[in-house]
């Protein structure tokens, strides 16, 4: 499986933009790892697409889960993992994007009812994001395994850069003059 998802991704983009970055989701449950918001949805992005822990929100209209990225980044694909029990909670759902975590703008729906273990999203919106938000849509808890993103940093101008090594922050790079 994991040929098949990763196949039409570049040597660049096979570094996983979310990978162990800060997180946190709308709610917490009884079911959750950790009663802090921001502990609990770390489950969701540390790299482990096997464990059986979960973030876990509550019972609510629209919950949430979200990574912010710590850079402006255009983002090529998102992949989320299901739990392996109780897949058919996580059927329609929306992936939000936003650069400061208060304007946000859809850039990938899933509409259909379809039940999955792993879903991929090719996203073709191609605006810079810092946030990244995995709305599930309607009323019920939000739970899955992992999410992983790729894509390319992008300049404030939303130009992709040519190239920018992981942990490089934008502010970090010189400014270049046109002329």
């Amino acid at each position: 499986m994991w040929q098949d998802i990763h196949a039409s991704l570049s040597a660049y983009e096979l570094t996983n933009l979310a990978l162990n970055r800060p997180a946190t989701q709308s709610s917490t449950s009884v079911w959750s790892t950790d009663q802090n918001p921001e502990i609990d949805a770390r489950v969701a992005n540390n790299g482990d697409v096997i464990s059986e822990k979960y973030f876990h929100t509550a019972v609510e209209v629209d919950p949430w889960w979200q990574v912010d990225l710590c850079g402006l980044f255009l983002v090529d694909k998102i992949i989320v993992y299901n739990r392996h029990d109780e897949k058919n909670r996580l059927k329609k759902f929306t992936i939000i994007g936003s650069d400061d975590n208060r304007y946000w703008f859809p850039i990938y729906r899933k509409t259909d009812d379809g039940i999955f273990g792993v879903f991929a999203a090719n996203i073709t919106e191609r605006r810079p994001v810092r946030f990244v938000r995995v709305r599930l849509d309607g009323p019920n808890c939000l739970h899955f395994r992992e999410c992983q993103i790729f894509g390319r940093p992008a300049n404030p101008d939303g130009r992709p850069l040519s190239r920018l090594l992981p942990g490089t922050k934008l502010s970090d790079l010189p400014i270049e003059s046109a002329g």
